[in-house]
């Protein structure tokens, strides 16, 4: 045979199968702690003058500041692995001889086996499926001012710190890594660390139902397929404390007593949250008099024509006690500013009927943080979501909606594989198109609609699929005996295949022939299957006989190959197994498979050709080493340019 073209190989990523993992939506709770690095100043300072009987003159300085700084630690990028697959890379740090992680990527990836979990500053509350048997036995879970709880059942204590996460930009909590590997043991997934790499693993069968919506789907996509998250663009949210109705936040200016008097202007230059303007235009009552005995003026009101700025809210959560009196040591902000959330009483009134701004409030849509009205940036779905549109295999609906709940479809997800395996030149492909092409690989389950929504059941085929076609094999079972099933891992035909197949500059296959030659590759390989035999492997192959097309086949010694199925017929050894030796006249009328047996230790290379009389030889069209290790069938497809 005449192999015209050098050969070197390709790796086609290869680990563990794991059977269509579904993945829930998560919650994503508030890791981040109550403390925060803040300074708040406030400074008021009134001066009234008026004049009546007598005249009184009242001036108060008050400031305070307050500073609480979080430490900082050397942080490491570290992955978690999950069943094999890159699932995160979140930052770790080492504080005394102990690594620490976050608990909120554990808590992402806690929602692939359907354990969903929130955390509330102190206690991480954990609620596994009963499918999961949580081992709830021998429980001491420790002293700690950090309580970790498992269904219901503290099962550790620990002293938990508090650090900025680089990716988020946030504080969140750290838990030492030791102790969040015995929680998960007791759900059944066991850990490897080697000071850079954690490897998790499930041991227990749990049943999750796959993503039905596009958000959904798009997270199980991505896992299936090893693609990582962008977990640097959810934003973790921020601690309950520092968003409290009625504490000031950092930088907020308040009056400290009683309140303003007749002739003050309240909030001429003040900002209510981060950008809005409170109170631009109002002023506080202007024939209001301050009496010896601290009674503010009685006609005075206090921002009748306020305005609240875009984001700031000034009326129903800032307004102050209408018989609240001002004496000689009262003061007003003179340019007061809160938060969105935040209550100042003190410099917002005047006058014993004044309210503040109560015709001036506004409120704007609360905001996702992405620019999409149905994702939000503390959904983990956005993780997978922006990384996806960073990568380009999904499109938005439009560009303020992204569709999160739409349905899932064959064409949907045959468009995603399609443009994340970067294919191109159509005509070169089996089947032609994109939905042809997604049938002839094996990708879409027989029978089911190319445009209907697709059911769960038919979503975990899919996953399969996928997960078959990454590895080139899916594990299965005859009846009677384990066997893989060889998938053909797909590429860019043209250039992976016919791009270089010329001769004196003419291509060997016009682009019509070149896709129903390819047809045959893929439906030669994706009927071979491996079943191992004591020390030996037993490959199960479609007949080629009368036909142009042949099986070449070699392993580091000889090779053994039955014509018969096995029935009781004798082996034949030899060099290598060349289908151009077999004919007709040797084969029974029913016998459409030949059967190779191979060491365990050696594997076998196995391609498909065709042979073409006019250029005086063959071609190799497509070619795989099937390997075996501790963990099964390994599978590579072998590059012939």
């Amino acid at each position: 045979m005449n192999h015209n073209r050098k050969r070197f190989y390709a790796t086609v990523g290869v680990g563990v199968g794991v059977a269509a993992m579904g993945l829930m939506t998560a919650l994503v709770p508030a890791y981040a702690s109550t403390k925060t690095a803040t300074t708040s100043t406030t400074k008021a300072t009134s001066t009234t003058k008026s004049t009546t009987n007598t005249t009184t003159t009242s001036s108060t300085k008050s400031t305070a500041k307050s500073t609480t700084k979080t430490p900082t630690y050397t942080m490491k990028t570290a992955s978690i692995v999950w069943q094999g697959k890159p699932f995160s890379h979140p930052d770790s740090f080492v504080y005394g001889g102990t690594t620490y992680m976050p608990i909120w990527y554990v808590s992402q990836l806690l929602t692939q086996i359907g354990v969903q979990s929130t955390w509330n500053g102190q206690t991480w509350t954990i609620t596994a499926p009963a499918s999961l048997a949580p081992d709830l036995a021998n429980v001491n879970p420790g002293k700690g001012p950090m309580s970790v709880t498992l269904n219901g059942t503290v099962v550790e204590r620990v002293a938990g710190l508090v650090a900025k996460d680089p990716s988020s930009k946030s504080n969140t909590t750290f838990m030492p890594i030791w102790y969040i590997m015995q929680l998960l043991k007791r759900i059944g997934v066991q850990s490897t660390w080697n000071g850079v790499t954690w490897g998790l693993t499930q041991t227990r069968s749990v049943s999750i139902v796959p993503g039905t919506t596009k958000a959904g789907f798009i997270q199980d996509f991505m896992i299936t397929l090893g693609i990582p998250a962008d977990w640097s663009a959810v934003v973790q949210p921020a601690p309950k404390s520092s968003t409290a109705t009625g504490s000031a936040k950092a930088g907020s200016t308040s009056g400290t007593s009683g309140t303003s008097g007749t002739s003050g202007t309240s909030g001429t230059s003040g900002t209510s949250g981060t950008s809005g303007t409170s109170g631009t235009s109002g002023t506080s009552g202007t024939s209001g008099t301050s009496g010896t005995s601290g009674t503010s003026g009685t006609s005075g009101t206090s921002g009748t024509s306020g305005t609240s700025g875009t984001s700031g809210t000034s009326g129903t959560s800032g307004t102050s006690s209408t018989s609240s009196t001002s004496s000689t040591s009262s003061t007003s902000s003179t340019s007061s500013t809160s938060s969105t959330s935040s209550t100042s009483s003190t410099s917002s009134t005047s006058g014993s009927s004044g309210s503040s701004g109560s015709s001036g409030s506004s409120s704007a849509p609360a905001s996702t943080g992405t620019p999409y009205n149905d994702v939000k940036a503390t959904d983990s779905s956005w993780a997978y979501i922006s990384a996806a549109l960073q990568d380009g295999f999904i499109s938005p609906d439009s560009q303020t909606h992204f569709g999160a709940n739409d349905a899932v479809t064959l064409n949907m997800v045959d468009n995603m594989y399609w443009t994340w395996m970067n294919m191109g030149h159509v005509s070169y492909q089996p089947g032609q198109s994109v939905a042809g092409w997604a049938q002839s690989i094996g990708l879409n389950p027989s029978g089911v609609s190319s445009t209907s929504p697709l059911t769960s059941t038919e979503v975990t085929q899919v996953l399969g699929n996928l997960e078959a076609l990454t590895h080139g094999f899916a594990k299965t079972s005859n009846g009677t005996s384990t066997l893989w099933r060889i998938y053909y891992p797909p590429q860019d035909e043209y250039n992976a295949t016919f791009s270089q197949l010329t001769v004196s500059g003419t291509p060997v296959y016009s682009q019509s022939s070149a896709s129903q030659v390819i047809d045959k590759v893929y439906q030669f390989f994706n009927s071979v299957t491996v079943t191992p035999s004591g020390n030996n492997l037993v490959i199960s192959m479609p007949s080629t006989v009368n036909t142009p097309y042949f099986a070449y086949a070699g392993t580091s010694g000889d090779i053994e190959y039955n014509l018969f199925n096995g029935d009781g017929a004798s082996w034949v050894s030899a060099p290598v197994f060349d289908g151009r030796n077999i004919v007709a006249a040797d084969l029974p009328a029913n016998v459409t498979q030949v059967l190779l047996s191979v060491p365990k230790t050696s594997g076998v290379t196995l391609s498909f050709n065709e042979q073409i009389p006019s250029l005086g030889g063959s071609v190799t069209l497509g070619e795989i080493q099937i390997s075996w290790t501790s963990s099964g069938v390994v599978v590579k497809r072998l590059s012939l340019n």
